[in-house]
């Protein structure tokens, strides 16, 4: 099923509207970050992490490992 022309170019300009109305989500994480990072991760694991940082899980776990850690205390 082909959109025509006008129905195509209108669903194009909707989704971009909305993307470009998005705020950017990702943040650079900054050597505070880093350094809570490494000294706790091990010991409080990356939801303790995640919640006092304001980011997810699976961030805190990616930039973990991004900083050459692995593992971590997930148990807590």
């Amino acid at each position: 099923m082909e959109l025509k022309s006008k129905q195509t170019t209108s669903y194009k300009d909707k989704v971009i509207k909305f993307l470009e109305s998005k705020p950017d989500t990702k943040k650079p994480y900054t050597q505070f970050e880093d350094d809570i990072i490494r000294k706790y991760y091990y010991k409080k694991g990356s939801k303790a992490i995640a919640q006092a940082l304001d980011r997810t899980r699976p961030a805190i776990t990616a930039r973990a490992l991004r900083l050459g850690l692995s593992g971590g205390n997930d148990e807590i």
